[in-house]
């Protein structure tokens, strides 16, 4: 899922590997007000969730290169 300020928030399946920024592009990308250094992806695991952050701002800027995390079935993308 992705869900919050992205033009067309929703379910989409991972029919292969996705990263976060694809799955952002997929969505139709950030609506005018969305607060792009914010993001989080909510994945569960057994019985924990886990909040895993992403900065799209610095990753644009070559900081945080490697936070261009895959994703897994069942994550849920936020952007505020």
């Amino acid at each position: 899922y992705v869900l919050g300020q992205i033009n067309r928030p929703g379910e989409y399946y991972l029919n292969y590997p996705v990263s976060i920024l694809q799955a952002i592009a997929r969505a139709g990308g950030f609506a005018e007000w969305a607060k792009k250094d914010k993001v989080i992806v909510v994945r569960k695991g057994g019985d924990k969730e886990t909040i895993i952050h992403f900065n799209y701002d610095k990753f644009i800027n070559g900081k945080e290169v490697g936070d261009n995390l895959a994703l897994q079935p069942g994550d849920t993308i936020i952007v505020p």
